[in-house]
C-alpha cells in the first residue's frame, strides 16, 4: 500500500495543472501508461466521485487512463485511475489521479 501511495503521488507531481497537452502525453508514455483521448463536443460529467467532480466544456480535451496496480488489502485490489482536462489552450486546467478500490 505504501508502494501505491509513492505511485499516485508521483503520478499527480507528473503531471501538474497548467502543463500543456503534448507534455502530459508524453510524461503518461514515458511512465508506460497506455490511454484515451478525446475532443468534448458538448458540456459533459467526465468524473464524479465523492470527492471529485471534473466537467468538461465543448471545444475541451481529455485524456484518461485505467490500470491495474499490483497493490492489494485482502479482498481488495487497486487499479489507478487518471482523468486529465485540457481546455482550448492545450493547459490543463484539472485533473483526477488517484486510485480506485475494487472489492469483490
Amino acid at each position: 500500500m505504501t508502494e501505491l501511495a509513492i505511485q499516485e503521488k508521483s503520478l499527480q507531481n507528473a503531471l501538474p495543472l497548467g502543463m500543456g497537452l503534448e507534455e502530459s502525453r508524453a510524461a503518461l508514455r514515458a511512465k508506460g501508461i497506455q490511454f484515451q483521448e478525446e475532443p468534448e463536443k458538448s458540456p459533459a460529467i467526465l468524473l464524479s466521485r465523492e470527492d471529485k467532480n471534473i466537467t468538461a466544456t465543448a471545444g475541451d480535451r481529455v485524456i484518461s487512463a485505467r490500470f491495474e496496480t499490483e497493490a492489494s488489502q485482502y479482498p481488495c485490489g487497486y487499479d489507478m485511475e487518471v482523468v486529465l482536462l485540457f481546455g482550448p489552450d492545450e493547459r490543463m486546467k484539472d485533473q483526477y489521479i488517484h486510485r480506485l478500490r475494487l472489492c469483490p
